[in-house]
């Protein structure tokens, strides 16, 4: 509204606004305000309107009701009735009289939002708060912080819409008009009447035309005066601020942001909330202008705040390659590793496991591991004869095959402790976890010939005995390696197969007589 001193002219709709002119465009359906016939110019005697009641009582505020000031944000108060019945299908106040309705927009509290639909979000009721307030100074100062709200709530139904009236605005407390009755028109010496209503014209006075030429230059002085005014509130701050350092926000919290821009006399502004996989909710992920730069006070530092991360749900991966998992990770901006391992049942190159499992609902940037087939999980038996027993050992085990049986056999070809022969043979293939038997050599066995004296063993007498020879190897197995009749003054020589360390005995006659030691 525009002021002078003697004078103040308004461009409100003096009825505030209500749905009844609000229309909706048909293929848009784009509000349109409409009915501004009764929109018109308040001198202070009408301002009040003691007298009379302008538009819906519904949809009017606390200062219109008590013929108080009004200006825009008395339009507001009417808009947050209407936002108020259109979220409930009922205006807050209602009651067989006008009157008793007025009163009830001086006295009481809009009812809450959420008192009638438990499940309206938090901010929304705020902004209903902010629109209602009983001062026009604890209500939003201009459409734009409206719209500014309206848009943070449409984003998300969670944010924080703070309450004007418990922040502490800069505003200062608005000092109620008090209610001014109009007086009873006096007579005029001389009503000013139009001239069309004459039959001749009338022409005008000088003294009259002295005065409309002295309003004309009041009402000049007086938006001077607001605009000055104006100027003075907005610009002499910001002129005079002083000068400091911007400090470093980035990376806290709102409230530590807070609290360090405070210190330096600067203030803030969230220009934007998004998903952060870096920064946690509440954190501030850029400022501007940055750290370290000079600026005045009275400039606010632009933040830009985390919502978080996202939660997304981790996508089936079973059976599909490691390409088509990469690209269905990487859209759901989620971290992939990658492991491998054998499946019976999963061909080669495909998804066989995953961790988390699908369904799961986790954080944007989390790591998902798949598990990538190597096919069936089956090894071929390694070749060790010939081998030593502990390099033969070492390579089945590596295979992922066990040892089974071991056995130790003699053998013309494989020295003591070398593998004679493998079972499975090798090139089998088997499971990783089958075992293997081995036949491990106890010697190579050589042929040696032992001479026998019969002397050493009677009394030399030149007559025929029996002779037997047994031979003992390094297991205590034993073998009779001779059998024949002989003199007892006889020499032959016996050959005896076998390793290592070996011995013999002599019978004569079914008597043993003696022994030998035979070293191979």
């Amino acid at each position: 509204c525009l002021s002078s001193s003697n004078e103040r002219i308004s461009f409100c709709a003096p009825s505030g606004v209500k749905p009844h002119n609000i229309l909706l465009t048909a293929q848009k359906r784009r509000p349109k305000v409409a009915d501004f016939g009764i929109a018109r110019a308040i001198n202070s005697a009408t301002l009040t309107m003691a007298d009379e009641t302008m538009g819906s009582v519904h949809y009017i505020s606390p200062e219109q009701a008590r013929g108080g000031f009004l200006d825009a944000r008395s339009d507001l108060y009417s808009l947050g009735i209407c936002l108020y019945e259109m979220l409930t299908g009922k205006v807050p106040f209602d009651s067989d009289s006008p009157v008793a309705v007025a009163l009830m927009h001086i006295q009481e509290d809009i009812p809450l939002l959420r008192d009638v639909d438990p499940y309206a979000p938090e901010g929304l009721e705020n902004i209903i708060k902010n629109l209602t307030a009983k001062s026009p100074n604890d209500r939003y100062q201009n459409v734009s912080a409206l719209i500014q709200d309206l848009k943070e709530i449409r984003e998300d139904f969670d944010a924080y819409i703070p309450i004007i009236a418990e922040n502490d605005l800069e505003n200062s407390d608005t000092e109620d008009i008090p209610y001014v009755k109009k007086e009873p028109k006096k007579k005029k010496k001389e009503p000013v009447v139009q001239e069309e209503y004459y039959d001749e014209p009338r022409k005008p006075k000088k003294k009259k035309k002295k005065k409309k030429m002295t309003k004309a230059k009041m009402i000049a002085i007086g938006i001077a005066a607001v605009v000055l005014l104006i100027f003075g509130i907005i610009f002499l701050p910001k002129i005079f601020a002083k000068t400091e350092v911007v400090p470093k926000i980035k990376g806290m919290t709102v409230e530590e942001a807070k609290e360090t821009l405070d210190e330096l006399g600067f203030k803030y502004t969230i220009v934007e909330k998004k998903y952060s996989t870096k920064y946690d909710k509440d954190y501030i992920i850029s400022q501007d202008p940055k750290a370290g730069t000079k600026q005045k006070t009275s400039i606010p530092v632009k933040v830009i705040v985390s919502r978080g991360a996202k939660e997304v749900e981790v996508p089936d991966l079973m059976n599909k390659t490691e390409e088509e998992a990469v690209e269905e990770l990487r859209a759901l901006n989620l971290e992939l590793n990658v492991e491998s391992g054998y499946s019976d049942n999963v061909d080669t190159g495909r998804v066989y496991s995953q961790e988390p499992s699908s369904g799961v609902s986790v954080k944007e940037g989390s790591q998902v591991t798949i598990y990538i087939s190597k096919g069936e999980d089956t090894v071929s038996v390694p070749d060790v004869v010939g081998k030593s027993i502990s390099d033969a050992k070492a390579m089945i085990k590596d295979r992922g095959l066990i040892i089974g049986d071991t056995s130790y056999e003699t053998s013309s070809k494989y020295a003591k402790d070398k593998v004679i022969s493998v079972s499975p043979g090798s090139g089998t293939s088997l499971s990783r976890g089958d075992s293997v038997d081995l036949v491990i050599s106890k010697g190579k066995l050589t042929t040696k010939s032992v001479s026998i004296n019969l002397n050493d063993y009677t009394e030399s007498q030149g007559k025929s005995v029996k002779v037997e020879i047994e031979y003992i190897d390094s297991d205590g197995n034993s073998d009779v390696i001779y059998s024949g009749t002989r003199k007892d003054t006889a020499i032959f020589s016996v050959k005896m197969k076998g390793y290592g360390v070996g011995y013999y005995k002599v019978y004569i006659d079914g008597a043993e007589r003696g022994s030998g030691v035979v070293t191979f």
